[in-house]
């Protein structure tokens, strides 16, 4: 009975240390980041509970980078402009990540060109599944840090 209660401890100290690694922003908010890990858990997610996951995650900061595909003017969330992404890394998983970033910046802009990486930091606004398979979604992002990445 000891050893078992020791064990359950054990795993309660662990679980706290790995959740209070997690990054966090200038709030102390976790910060989730969109990386091999996030899409793995989405690939492994059953096919009918992928879009309840992806919108459990609505309204929290998320930290990413993707290719650039399209750069125009589309107006939503109270901002000007928009930049597609799309996200390679999640392709490994036969998933399809496109993330629409918001922003109202025009200096940024003009500094965005098609097929480059571009790094983001901002919250999760809604997400849209593109098919059936639940393979493929469209992820609306509202920019709070974005940088060009110099390869």
């Amino acid at each position: 009975m000891k050893r078992l209660l020791y064990i359950i401890f054990l795993m309660l100290i662990s679980w706290d240390f790995s959740s209070s690694a997690a990054p966090r922003d200038e709030r102390g908010e976790a910060i989730l980041i969109l990386d091999k890990a996030f899409y793995y858990e989405l690939y492994a997610t059953p096919l009918v509970h992928r879009e309840q996951y992806l919108e459990k995650k609505i309204n929290m900061i998320v930290q990413g980078h993707a290719v650039v595909t399209v750069i125009d003017r589309l107006s939503r969330y109270r901002k000007q402009y928009r930049v597609q992404l799309e996200d390679n890394a999640a392709q490994r998983y036969k998933l399809t990540i496109i993330y629409n970033i918001f922003f109202d910046n025009e200096d940024s802009l003009k500094m965005l060109n098609q097929n480059e990486i571009f790094e983001f930091k901002g919250q999760f606004m809604s997400c849209t599944s593109l098919n059936t398979n639940q393979n493929a979604f469209i992820i609306d992002i509202v920019l709070e840090e974005g940088a060009i990445l110099i390869e």
